[in-house]
């Protein structure tokens, strides 16, 4: 049976995807929801785009706030 010789991942590569997966997702995942909240308030109020990018605006603003909210954590860990 063969196996490759050093299989171990660096610990470094590991902590960068999970802080590039957390980073992602603390921007995006807001935006996401944000849209989607707004195009479901507007097919229920029937008010065209006014919910749509109010939920832009305010995913947009939870992304960038979670963004730094990890970021300041992630220098003060260290």
């Amino acid at each position: 049976m063969l196996s490759p010789k050093n299989t171990d991942i660096p610990m470094n590569a590991l902590r960068a995807l999970t802080i590039g997966t957390e980073l992602a997702l603390n921007l995006v995942l807001p935006l996401i929801l944000g849209i989607v909240a707004g195009k479901y308030i507007d097919n229920w109020l029937s008010s065209s785009p006014v919910a749509l990018v109010s939920g832009l605006f305010l995913g947009l603003l939870m992304g960038f706030y979670n963004f730094l909210h990890f970021l300041k954590g992630l220098i003060s860990w260290k």
